[in-house]
């Protein structure tokens, strides 16, 4: 191999290691951004749940019949003054 090719082969090679170094750089941030978008995921199904369970709550409260106290109907407090 003439000292020209060989020089020519060291270049390239130089070149590939660059590229393999810069690949594993890019394939090492989008495994730390996965794994920052699957724990946001995480908080975001535990935000929802949280949320999901305070609507049933007021859902529950809302369905109840209301205190006597609070009633303007006839079925309330005002019921009694008959």
């Amino acid at each position: 191999m003439a000292v020209g090719e060989a020089r020519g082969l060291d270049e390239l090679q130089a070149v590939y290691r660059e590229q393999i170094a810069r690949l594993r750089s890019e394939r090492d941030e989008a495994r730390r951004q996965a794994l920052a978008a699957k724990a946001d995921a995480s908080v975001a199904r535990a935000d929802l749940a949280r949320v999901a369970a305070k609507v049933e709550e007021l859902v529950r409260v809302a369905e109840a019949p209301a205190p006597r106290w609070l009633r303007t109907d006839d079925a309330g407090a005002g019921a009694k003054e008959r």
